[in-house]
């Protein structure tokens, strides 16, 4: 989800090590969305439809949640999840199969068979991680 209508705009000041601009300790893509639109409801991130950190061309920026910031993130390679993850241990087979063991094995036996956190399973089957994996799929 990109628009190539007008070229980025860079803003200037302060980039901090993920790429982000700020001004008077606020990131200058939100500073640009309020002047144009207002302020941003609670809840809700401007996202960068361009993948460029330090652009403020508005046509390139929307509202948006986390969910929605992190999925594009993801469709657009820019964010590596699973197994493709460089701190992951398990592979997304071993998730589908302790997803599918959830009432029948406890967290227990199951971080000791793979080698995991008693709390790395918990999250898997409360969907605080791997949630996009479901056990039929």
């Amino acid at each position: 989800m990109t628009t190539k209508s007008k070229p980025c705009i860079e803003a200037e000041g302060h980039k901090n090590k993920k790429g982000y601009v700020y001004l008077n300790s606020m990131l200058v893509h939100r500073t640009a969305w309020i002047k144009a639109h207002g302020y941003i409801p609670a809840g809700m991130e401007v996202r960068h439809l361009c993948h460029n950190k330090g652009c403020i061309e508005i046509t390139h920026l929307a509202l948006g949640t986390s969910k929605e910031n992190k999925a594009d993130s993801i469709r657009d390679g820019r964010t590596a999840k699973g197994e493709r993850h460089g701190h992951s241990i398990l592979t997304e087979r071993e998730v589908r199969q302790i997803k599918k063991y959830k009432g029948t094995r406890t967290a227990r036996q199951l971080a000791a068979d793979f080698e995991v956190s008693e709390g790395a399973i918990k999250s898997i089957w409360s969907g605080k991680t791997w949630s996009w994996l479901d056990e039929n799929g």
